[in-house]
């Protein structure tokens, strides 16, 4: 490959603490040499620069790990969030030139990567956007919900996802069990899944 043919649109350093080369990402001196390099990078090929990084130890840390002067120097900051196998949020935290974007949500999906290696991915199907809490979630959106994850989900991750009340949740999936259409693999989990095979009347539940 002829590396002067190249012209990226998005380069990413992922993640950024391998690409230090011995630098301290506690020292703010070395931390602004990298933004240095990064901005030399997006300058040379006319692209934007994505830096992949570690929050803090704090599981409430929203912000970068390290010295200060990477949180400042960045045009753009958002934090990835979620349960780690069903779901995923974006949340933007610092935008520069604008107005942060709203929260992305998607549902995850495992990549097998070949060489008994995986990754996970986000689904392009699942809704983005703010949604009001305790709204009135209609039984087809959970069920897709379940259906998209392709694990089980306890109601509570489900009221999560789809940004209703936990207690609804438990109900209607608990309603979904009377019915057959959920069941729980495993009862000490409370964690609901569809059952296989299950033919549900989409006209009906549409309305619901």
């Amino acid at each position: 490959m002829n590396g002067e043919n190249i012209q990226p649109a998005l380069v990413v350093l992922d993640t950024l603490g391998t690409c230090l080369g011995g630098a301290d990402e506690n020292d703010n001196g070395h931390m602004r040499e990298l933004l240095d390099s990064a901005e030399d990078i997006s300058r040379a090929f006319g692209c934007a620069v994505l830096l992949v990084h570690h929050t803090g130890k704090s599981e409430a840390s929203r912000k970068p790990r390290g010295a200060q002067a990477l949180a400042d120097g960045v045009a753009m900051h958002a934090y990835l969030h979620g349960d780690g196998r069903a779901y995923g949020v974006l949340d933007c935290t610092k935008q520069k030139d604008g107005e942060p974007f709203e929260p992305i949500r998607r549902m995850l999906h495992r990549l097998d990567l070949g060489k008994g290696t995986a990754s996970l991915t986000f689904a392009d199907d699942f809704k983005t956007g703010p949604r009001e809490n305790k709204r009135r979630v209609s039984w087809l959106e959970m069920r897709q919900c379940l259906q998209g994850a392709g694990i089980p989900l306890l109601p509570k991750v489900v009221a999560e996802i789809l940004k209703m009340d936990r207690k609804a949740a438990g109900q209607a999936l608990r309603e979904a069990a009377q019915r057959g259409e959920v069941y729980q693999p495993d009862e000490g989990s409370g964690a609901y899944a569809l059952v296989p095979g299950y033919t549900p009347n989409l006209a009906k539940i549409a309305g619901n």
